[in-house]
């Protein structure tokens, strides 16, 4: 993927479609049950991390319920490629991997922090390690 996340604004919507039963599957879990889900994993993996604060803030607008995680250009949420990504995590052989590659995107969301931005780098995550989902 390139560094300049609007380069994908309309242009994921095969990636969607590759992804949208995984997505599809995070998105229909109870609001508490995922936000107790990425509260366990940021305590567990992402303290003292540059990116926690950027976690935290994809935690809050899902909390708040106010759509500003969601890529509008791709229809894809950032809140549920962090879930997938968080699914990543739990595999063994990979799950290191995933985690240390997670910690880069989300301080790399600092460069970019609109929704499209947040939605890109996450999907890094997600597309280095689809087939493990």
């Amino acid at each position: 993927m390139l560094n300049q996340s609007h380069t994908y604004d309309y242009q994921l919507s095969a990636t969607k479609k590759e992804l949208e039963r995984h997505l599809l599957s995070v998105s229909n879990l109870l609001k508490e049950e995922r936000v107790s889900i990425l509260v366990s994993f940021a305590t567990k993996y992402l303290q003292n991390t540059q990116g926690l604060a950027n976690f935290n803030a994809i935690v809050s607008y899902f909390i708040a319920g106010n759509g500003n995680n969601r890529d509008h250009s791709n229809n894809i949420d950032a809140i549920d490629l962090l879930h997938l990504c968080v699914k990543l995590s739990l595999t063994a052989e990979i799950s290191k991997d995933v985690i240390e590659l997670l910690i880069i995107q989300l301080a790399d969301i600092s460069n970019g922090p609109c929704p499209i931005g947040r939605v890109a780098r996450l999907l890094q995550v997600v597309k280095s390690f689809a087939d493990y989902l």
